[in-house]
Order: C-alpha cells, then sequence, then structure tokens
C-alpha cells in the first residue's frame, strides 16, 4: 500500500508553467521552479518603492491576508523598499488571484514596483503561514493512489466482461465531487482491461475557505469498494508494460 495525505490541496500548479498568460499580474515578478522542486522553488514576488507613507497600505495588505490565509506570505522592507513575497512549493490559482487583489491595492495607493533594488537587507515585519493540507497524517491508501499537484490516478485491471459496468461506477463517484475531468487510460491484454485511472482538478476559485481541499480517504474507501463488489485487481498486469495505452473515455464536467 502506498502512504499519501490524508487531505491534499488540489488544483494546476504553475510552478514550471507560465501563468502570465492566465492572470493580471503587472507588478508581481514570477520565475519558475527550477530543477523540480527538489531544487529551487518558484518565486512569485513585488518590490516597492519608494515606501513613504506606507503604513496604511501594509494594514490594508494584512487585513486581505487575514481573509485569504491559505498561502504563506512575508511581508519585509528596508530603508527604501518593501518586498511582498510567496513561498511555496507549489503555486496554485489562489496564489495568483490573491496576487492579484493585492496589486489592486498597490494602484489604489499609486506605488511603484521595481524588478530590482541594490539593498538587499530586508527586516520582515509580517509573517502569514497556511495550515497542512494533509491533517497531521498520512495514510496507506487501500487502492495504492498515486498523485501530482492536479490529478490523483490508481492503476487496475479486470476482465473485460466487467469492463463496462466498471466505468459506470467510476462516473458515479467522479460526479460526488468537485473535480474537472475523469480519464481512462486503457490497455487490452488477452481477455484483461489493464486501467489507468485519473481523477483532475485544474481551475480553482480564491476563496476565503481556503484553497481546494480534497479527502483523498474518502476517494479511496469508495474505489476499493468498487473494485472489491467487481472482482478488479489492484496494480498493473505482468505483460502490460509493453502495450501503449489508448484514451478510451475523457469526460468532462460541465
Amino acid at each position: 500500500m502506498t502512504q499519501i495525505p490524508h487531505k491534499i490541496a488540489l488544483g494546476k500548479d504553475w510552478s514550471i508553467l507560465n501563468p502570465l498568460d492566465f492572470f493580471n499580474i503587472k507588478f508581481f515578478i514570477f520565475n519558475n521552479a527550477i530543477g523540480g522542486h527538489a531544487n529551487t522553488p518558484p518565486r512569485l514576488e513585488c518590490i516597492l518603492s519608494p515606501i513613504n507613507s506606507i503604513d496604511s497600505f501594509v494594514h490594508e495588505v494584512k487585513e486581505l491576508v487575514k481573509l485569504y490565509s491559505d498561502s504563506n506570505i512575508t511581508i519585509s522592507k528596508n530603508e527604501e523598499n518593501l518586498k511582498i513575497e510567496f513561498f511555496e512549493w507549489e503555486l496554485y490559482d489562489y496564489e495568483f488571484q490573491l496576487a492579484e487583489k493585492i496589486e489592486d491595492l498597490i494602484e489604489k495607493y499609486n506605488l511603484n514596483s521595481i524588478s530590482k533594488t541594490d539593498n538587499y537587507n530586508f527586516e520582515e515585519i509580517f509573517q502569514n503561514r497556511r495550515e497542512d493540507h494533509k491533517n497531521g497524517y498520512f495514510l496507506e491508501t487501500k487502492t495504492n493512489l498515486s498523485r501530482t499537484s492536479s490529478r490523483i490516478y490508481f492503476d487496475c485491471n479486470l476482465k473485460i466482461t466487467s469492463e463496462t459496468e466498471f466505468i459506470e461506477h467510476i462516473k458515479s463517484i467522479f460526479n460526488n465531487f468537485e473535480l474537472d475531468e475523469l480519464k481512462f487510460s486503457r490497455k487490452l491484454i488477452y481477455q484483461n482491461v489493464q486501467f489507468r485511472i485519473s481523477f483532475i482538478k485544474h481551475k480553482t476559485i480564491l476563496s476565503q475557505n481556503g484553497k481546494y481541499v480534497f479527502d483523498i480517504h474518502l476517494l479511496d474507501n469508495k474505489l476499493y469498494q468498487v473494485c472489491k463488489d467487481l472482482n478488479v485487481t489492484i496494480g498493473t498486469l505482468k505483460d502490460s508494460y509493453s502495450v501503449k495505452y489508448e484514451v478510451l473515455l475523457f469526460t468532462k464536467k460541465n
């Protein structure tokens, strides 16, 4: 059995993508993660100058972050500049939508951003740390679920005679969750079908309730029951690796 967090934030991770084509960002600077998450995290920050009479602006940013507190944010300053920085290994829609709201305040106070400063001796004056989405513990999934930032998936195989009924059960499970897409990848191996089934969340909305958090435990239990009822085997067939997957069904919720 694989171990996975009980609850996870789920959605498109922009860390190695180009979010600036999708969000109206004018003041924040974004740099992609370098070498994957294990090396250099992505960077989303803005440096403002000058900072005379900026206390009211900082107060409004703090109040905004209290409403949308599900991200790691710091505010720092030196004698000349103010810096606002998101520090996350995965940057979701949430961070960029919150950055847009902060930029509304930057425009309200008629502040200017700069790309760099000669004085990087910043002192932190505010810090917000989000709660961890894994809810304090990991669990062993009965269906060997795996995950990426936007996708939860598992491998299974069954007799071809049970395929249609199995697909309908999986679609029913999918419809009970606030997810965007369901993808079946399929291989036919003799009289058996090998599936990789993906539950996908793309777009999320900035909410005072925080990021979209998915309950892995609930999905795992539902999938396990279907597999048990229809005699579905978790995992991959040993003869399946040389055969390419084909996409059998791709369902997008309205």
